[in-house]
């Protein structure tokens, strides 16, 4: 199946105000690898959908509420 090459932003959330240090290491290798960036410390953007979805399982596998957007230009 081809690679998608819409826009994607991932925004996630950890409870309280902890934080993760090996959920930001494992973050940078994803964004490093799939083409992706930090926009904000919780937004993601990307134009890869691979990247996109491995964010949100990264997010989802550190227990952070997290939401993926397709999204476009204004």
């Amino acid at each position: 199946m081809p690679e998608k090459r819409d826009r994607y932003l991932i925004v996630y959330d950890f409870k309280g105000s902890q934080s993760i240090p090996r959920f930001y290491d494992n973050l940078r290798e994803v964004l490093s690898k799939l083409d992706g960036a930090l926009t904000q410390r919780s937004v993601v953007q990307t134009k890869s959908y691979r990247c996109a979805w491995a964010v949100m399982a990264l997010a989802d596998h550190y227990d952070a509420k997290v939401r993926g957007f397709r999204v476009s230009s204004i």
